[in-house]
Parts: C-alpha cells; sequence; structure tokens
C-alpha cells in the first residue's frame, strides 16, 4: 500500500509540474504583443509605414518619418476579417505575412535593421511574426 500511494504522489506530482511549466511557457511566449523595431544604426531618416491590409481596405498599424527603435502597442482593429501584414519604405510596400486571421487581435511584429547603406539607400529588415498559432521569418530588402 505504500508503494501505490508513492506512485500515485509521484504522478500527481509530475503532472502539477507538467501544467506549471506548460502555463510559464504560454504566459511568456504570449504576453509580448506589438510593433517593435531595433535599429542601433541610429535614426534613418526614411519614412516606414507598417499596414494591416484587408481585403478591400487596410489599416496603418504604425507610421514614422524616420526609422528608430521603437515599442507599439497593437489597437484593436476596427476592420475585421482576414488580413496581411506588410511594410513600406521608399513607396515599395512588401508582405511580411501574406494571411493573418480575422480573429487574430493580438500578435507581435519585431523589425530589426539588419544593415543600412547610407550611400545607396540599401535597408535590409529582418522581420518576426507571431501571433501565437503562426512564427514568420523574414527578410525584407529595400533599395532607393
Amino acid at each position: 500500500m505504500n508503494k501505490s500511494k508513492r506512485k500515485v504522489l509521484t504522478i500527481v506530482l509530475s503532472c502539477t509540474v507538467l501544467v506549471v511549466l506548460g502555463t510559464l511557457f504560454f504566459l511568456k511566449n504570449n504576453g509580448k504583443t506589438g510593433i517593435f523595431i531595433e535599429n542601433n544604426k541610429g535614426a534613418i531618416e526614411v519614412p516606414i509605414t507598417i499596414a494591416r491590409n484587408y481585403q478591400n481596405d487596410s489599416e496603418v498599424l504604425y507610421e514614422s518619418n524616420s526609422i528608430k527603435s521603437t515599442n507599439k502597442p497593437i489597437e484593436e482593429a476596427s476592420i475585421s476579417g482576414e488580413s496581411s501584414i506588410s511594410v513600406t519604405i521608399y513607396g515599395e510596400e512588401q508582405t511580411v505575412t501574406g494571411y493573418v486571421d480575422s480573429n487574430t487581435k493580438n500578435f507581435s511584429l519585431l523589425v530589426k535593421v539588419a544593415s543600412y547603406d547610407e550611400s545607396t539607400g540599401k535597408i535590409v529588415l529582418d522581420c518576426n511574426y507571431d501571433d501565437g498559432m503562426n512564427k514568420i521569418e523574414k527578410k525584407l530588402i529595400f533599395q532607393k
């Protein structure tokens, strides 16, 4: 009887540890939402727009006259439906993710300036999109 109690106690303890670890993992990965721009190259005086594009409309999520480090919470969308996320620099729009589910309210988008050549105007961005279900990493290259 003592061995069976010990087995049951071990199973209950193991399940409790798994539940706690799973909850911590879920909270860690889903707590960071918003648009994050990392630029350790100094402010780049080029306009940038990040938009959520729907079938018949679009909504600007972030807009600035220069590319600089920042973080911005995502406001609840006033438009609903399936969409995509794009970045526009030099008037050129490039897609980060071609599909965002209509039920997706919170996501994180990290846009990191990987390189910037001031003489040519070439900007390379490493983009990471995560909505909890989909994780997308994409390199975008913009040329003046």
